[in-house]
């Protein structure tokens, strides 16, 4: 077996040879047919047997990155590493838009519109929750290679070779392509699917869970005083919201059950942050509010939703902690606050008042998220208000 140092003076020679093309052609050749290998692979689809919530192919090609990675190490000419370098992009590149790929046919597979028109395609399909771990894991990995004085080395090459082509040129200044570390430009690619997906994934969500909406939105008599709303324990939702919590608790928690941690995190804050716009859109804003119906729809918050997602995000407890600083959270603390206080604000924020006046009023009541206008609106929605207004 050759040492080290005797690796590196075969490879310095073949490096000045003729022989270079035809090294780098039969890396690219190799790498690529191994990589199409591991994706045909009726198993490559599969969890990894050495880690469970990754893609089999996925966790292969990593380790056929750190194969080419280790052949081209010891070599000490600067433009042979670089030529390297590309081919890792172009290997990087290729086993993303196969990624991506699969993830679209899951998509297509849920029925309709990417899956919307018939749910549970996308979240109770196992092969694209790996597919955006995998994802991740690679940008991950990637982050951490750049970090590598090996990598580092190669950055600082690249910033050269792009500086000195752009002194040729007209511009006379490096291309954007050469800021940042070396896999700046693929980190950023793969965190896109992942932010894409987990979008997609929290909107599907929030599909199901509007689906069985009707009934809270429609039904509820937000602005009639209800004696039996005083009896109602407080860890206990309305009737009416049962089925929009069953739904959103099912949705979530089986999709989440097959992602890391990190994921999870993405996913709830966004259905969180989706679920809390729906609400307030779609109730606060349509309903008139008893003090009654106000302290409902505030249990239903605090009862309801925030527990499941404090439960299915409890890894990183993200999702609840993001529903309570919510928009909607400002608002059901103005629809439940005193009404002497709600009548003040009112007729404050009724002044003509500039935007950062507002903000600076709004911000002494708590209120940080809610813009003046929206503010107003949701105090208009007070029945006790209103009838205030009319009785002055």
């Amino acid at each position: 077996m050759l040492s080290q140092s005797s690796k590196t003076v075969v490879l310095t020679h073949v490096a000045r040879t003729k022989s270079l093309r035809r090294w780098l052609t039969l890396e690219r050749k190799y790498a690529f047919e191994k990589m199409d290998a591991l994706l045909l692979e009726e198993d490559g689809w599969l969890s990894s047997a050495a880690s469970p919530d990754l893609l089999r192919c996925a966790d292969a090609f990593v380790t056929l990155l750190q194969s080419l990675v280790a052949r081209f190490k010891p070599v000490r000419e600067a433009h042979i590493k670089l030529r390297f370098v590309s081919l890792l992009f172009d290997l990087l590149e290729d086993f993303r838009m196969r990624l991506v790929k699969v993830m679209r046919g899951e998509q297509e597979k849920g029925g309709g519109e990417g899956g919307r028109r018939r749910g549970g395609g996308v979240v109770n399909s196992e092969v694209f929750a790996l597919a955006l771990n995998s994802a991740m894991h690679l940008a991950d990995t990637l982050e951490s290679w750049q970090e590598m004085p090996l990598f580092l080395h190669l950055t600082h090459l690249r910033r050269q070779a792009a500086s000195a082509v752009a002194a040729d040129s007209l511009t006379g200044s490096p291309s954007s392509s050469s800021s940042g570390l070396l896999f700046a430009p693929i980190v950023d690619s793969f965190n896109f699917v992942v932010k894409d997906s987990t979008d997609y994934a929290a909107e599907l969500i929030l599909y199901e869970v509007k689906a069985q909406s009707l009934r809270y939105r429609r039904s509820v008599s937000w602005s009639e005083p209800c004696e039996e709303e005083a009896l109602r324990p407080q860890d206990e939702p309305s009737l009416e919201a049962l089925g929009m919590f069953q739904s959103l608790s099912a949705n979530l928690t089986s999709f989440c059950q097959r992602l890391r941690p990190s994921l999870i995190a993405q996913v709830t804050q966004r259905v969180s942050w989706l679920l809390s716009e729906f609400l307030l859109e779609e109730v606060v804003l349509v309903h008139d509010f008893s003090p009654a119906g106000a302290r409902r729809l505030s249990r239903d918050v605090k009862a309801g939703i925030e527990p499941i997602l404090a439960q299915v995000g409890s890894a990183t407890s993200v999702s609840a902690t993001s529903l309570k600083a919510s928009r909607l959270s400002e608002a059901t603390s103005l629809l439940c606050s005193p009404a002497g206080n709600a009548m003040l604000l009112l007729e404050a924020l009724e002044e003509e008042v500039a935007i950062d006046q507002a903000k600076d009023i709004l911000r002494e009541h708590g209120i940080s998220r809610l813009s003046g206008t929206m503010a107003k609106a949701v105090l208009m929605r007070r029945t006790d208000v209103a009838e205030m207004k009319r009785a002055l």
